[in-house]
């Protein structure tokens, strides 16, 4: 009987922060960069600017990937940029919850 009421107390407080977690928004932005050809720059610079608060600034990974975690809902700038490569700029709304993926293809200076 003791075993049942562990078990029983168990399953309830995964339920209980399980419902809590899922109440937590958490938001994902992947930034995706690359030349006109569609090789990765992993030598990018992303930055990402909300109309008020913190400038974030990351570096790619050698995928040309960057991913920023916990970003509040909001409207947001983000810009590529790499030497030798026109930067680019685009205008994101991030909601409430999910992961969002922005895309960049920079064209080499001439």
């Amino acid at each position: 009987m003791r075993l049942k009421s562990i078990a029983a107390l168990t399953l309830l407080c995964l339920m209980v922060s399980s419902a809590a977690w899922a109440g937590h928004a958490r938001n994902e932005v992947v930034v995706k960069v690359s030349d006109a050809g569609g090789k990765p720059l992993k030598r990018a610079c992303v930055t990402l600017v909300p109309k008020e608060g913190e400038i974030i600034f990351r570096n790619a990974d050698g995928k040309g990937v960057v991913t920023l975690k916990d970003v509040p809902p909001g409207n947001y700038r983000v810009t590529a940029k790499v030497e030798g490569f026109i930067a680019e700029k685009q205008q994101i709304t991030v909601g409430e919850s999910g992961s969002f993926v922005v895309t960049f293809s920079l064209d080499a200076k001439s």
